[in-house]
């Protein structure tokens, strides 16, 4: 009985179960729905590349032929600098000795305080 039900389920990959027929009707149906969603799905993906492609200033913002493979290795190329950038920085900040007096009490100084 197993083996049978399992037979008959096609595992939810979109197949008629045996001796149910899908009509020609729902079949373009779902395909049409399908199409549809593929289509608002690339939309976005476009709509968020080109934002992406406008955050990198390596990239060519007037170019309308470029990849985006181009757009997603220049953002991970961008991103990487800007962590090297950052980790340099705070590494000098680290090695940099601190005053006695301290920015802080400077300022308070210069209020009359």
């Amino acid at each position: 009985a197993a083996a049978a039900a399992a037979a008959a389920d096609d595992g939810g990959k979109g197949g008629a179960r045996r001796g149910q027929k899908r009509s020609v009707a729902a079949t373009v149906e779902r395909m049409e729905k399908h199409k549809i969603l593929e289509r608002k799905r690339r939309e976005k993906t476009k709509e968020l590349m080109s934002e992406l492609q406008g955050l990198i200033p390596t990239v060519d913002n007037q170019d309308d032929s470029i990849t985006m493979n181009t757009v997603l290795k220049e953002a991970i190329t961008f991103l990487k600098n800007q962590q090297e950038q950052q980790a340099a920085t705070a590494a000098m900040q680290a090695a940099t000795p601190k005053t006695a007096g301290g920015d802080d009490e400077d300022e308070g100084d210069a209020d009359g305080g």
